[in-house]
């Protein structure tokens, strides 16, 4: 029996700061390609297809800066199509310009002595009270005059508004706009302001349109002291010619990891949590239960990844800290479906994601699996009833959505039922 610890295996998010410390310095791995893209000049895409370490490139990128750099986060769901874009109705330069105001407020609220670099050109103040009421709101920038009240001399709030740019769609606009914001970034102590992106297949998915516009605005690429950093899923990059060209402003990182790179990797996180005890999953699990985790791998992931594999060495130490026999086959393929392959509804097209996979449904279980999700675990026979129309649809359906989203025959993972309470969803993120 091996004892182990879970936590090099859970996001770094999740870990305390000395178990961070321990991960970067024990558990990771640069490659030349993560290099790379962390030291990149200015703007740089990497490419990766699921669980290649995209995510892990970009926090490596956070957390190993050589010097101050501003990091704007870029969410999706901020674009101009997402569901909560900070400007509704405006294009990727309000967004940002929204996402940076965001940044410099948190700044000077957090260092208001800063505020002192900004006053000392009165077109810089004039810009900061513009990029803040323009795209957060007056009442954001009263607050943020309230939170430097304190200063001597107390900073007086701006009678009227003034509107420096009224559009942000012409080209002189854009350099203006750009050049002011760079300024006003690098006198609150950042010579180099960084947007990152970082989205996995689903969000690559409903906002390729998005992405298209933003990655073929240059403009934006001029400027080493503003540069984008975007780790993008690979199936995106073919979708967008990505991988086939190259502008001289925006290098393609391609992530390649061999077999090499997955094993050591997964070496250095066994022997992180195991204290030493176990390095390699060769000493683990039999040759047939390694056989049948690269077949889930590739047949998940579409490719060898480093997710799936750390997934399975988890999956494999917790069997064993539990003395259950890792050469079962079964059992081992149906922990490492539950303990790490959930199901996410795709409410852009009729589908669901089975972890990095996406399944496509027929309308009728689509909208069957949809209200399982509303019902968020919980049974409810009536309301399912209404869904198929009648006992013997709903029976029906099941056993076809059964079919597609379920990985192992004759076992049940993600759609449970029982006689006396109905069907119910189990596995699953919201």
């Amino acid at each position: 029996m091996i004892t182990y610890q879970r936590w090099p295996f859970m996001p770094t998010n999740t870990q305390t700061p000395e178990q961070q410390q321990q991960w970067w310095q024990d558990c990771f791995v640069s490659t030349p390609e993560v290099t790379r893209f962390a030291q990149a000049e200015a703007s740089a895409v990497l490419v990766g297809g699921a669980g290649s370490g995209k995510s892990t490139a970009v926090a490596a990128l956070q957390y190993k800066l050589d010097e101050p750099t501003l990091l704007i986060q870029y969410l999706p769901h901020h674009w101009p199509g997402g569901n909560r874009p900070w400007v509704p109705g405006g294009s990727h330069l309000s967004q940002i310009l929204a996402a940076a105001a965001t940044e410099v407020v948190r700044l000077l609220s957090d260092k208001a002595k800063l505020y002192t670099a900004v006053t000392e050109l009165d077109t810089r103040l004039e810009f900061l009270n513009w990029l803040v009421e323009k795209h957060l709101g007056r009442r954001t920038l009263a607050r943020l005059y309230q939170r430097l009240r304190h200063l001597t001399p107390a900073p007086s709030f701006p009678d009227a508004s003034i509107d420096l740019y009224s559009t942000v769609i012409g080209e002189a606009d854009t350099w203006n706009l750009l050049d002011e914001l760079i300024d006003l970034i690098q006198a609150l102590g950042y010579p180099q302001t960084l947007l990152v992106l970082d989205l996995n297949e689903a969000e690559a998915e409903a906002h390729l349109n998005d992405l298209r516009k933003l990655l073929g605005w240059l403009d934006l690429f001029e400027y080493p002291e503003f540069a984008i950093r975007a780790a993008i899923p690979e199936s995106a990059a073919r979708q967008l010619n990505l991988l086939q060209s190259d502008n001289g402003r925006l290098p393609v990182i391609r992530l390649q990891n061999n077999e090499a790179v997955i094993e050591q990797v997964v070496g250095q996180h066994m022997k992180v949590a195991t204290q030493g005890a176990c390095n390699s999953l060769k000493g683990l699990a039999e040759t047939a239960v390694l056989q049948r985790a690269q077949t889930e791998i590739k047949s998940l992931y579409a490719a060898e990844s480093i997710a799936g594999w750390l997934q399975w060495a988890e999956t494999l130490l917790m069997l064993s800290a539990q003395q259950n026999p890792s050469d079962d086959l079964e059992t081992a393929v149906y922990h490492f479906y539950q303990r790490h392959i959930p199901l996410r509804l795709e409410t852009a097209r009729n589908g669901v994601w089975r972890g990095p996979q996406f399944v496509s449904l027929d309308q009728q279980p689509y909208e069957l699996l949809k209200k399982l999700f509303d019902l968020r675990g919980q049974p409810n026979p009536g309301i399912l009833q209404e869904v198929a129309g009648s006992p013997g649809n709903l029976n029906t359906l099941v056993s076809r959505l059964r079919k597609e989203i379920e990985p192992i025959n004759g076992k049940n993972l993600y759609l449970q039922n029982r006689r006396d309470r109905g069907y119910w969803l189990e596995n699953f993120l919201l």
